[in-house]
């Protein structure tokens, strides 16, 4: 169940879209830099917040912070949340 209301998870996701797509937040094209490590801390401790079930996650997407990684924090979210973004 998505514990966020819909601007909140919509600016998550916008954050998550930012730093999947942003090239100036990976070292050549790969793993996050400084910036791009900024950004994920931002997103993880909102999502932290509400979903504390995530601490796993954000422990793997932190030590890896790679692109791929990312992206599976993306699906993710939006696999928890699915339901009601259609809505």
């Amino acid at each position: 169940m998505c514990r966020y209301e819909g601007g909140r998870l919509n600016y998550v996701l916008s954050l998550l879209e930012e730093l999947l797509e942003g090239e100036e937040y990976y070292h050549h094209g790969e793993v996050l830099n400084s910036d791009g490590r900024k950004l994920l801390e931002k997103i993880l401790s909102m999502l932290l917040r509400d979903y504390p079930e995530l601490k796993a996650m954000a422990r793997r997407v932190r030590r890896g912070s790679t692109r791929r990684d990312v992206a599976k924090l993306f699906e993710r979210v939006l696999s928890i949340c699915e339901p009601d973004l259609t809505s």
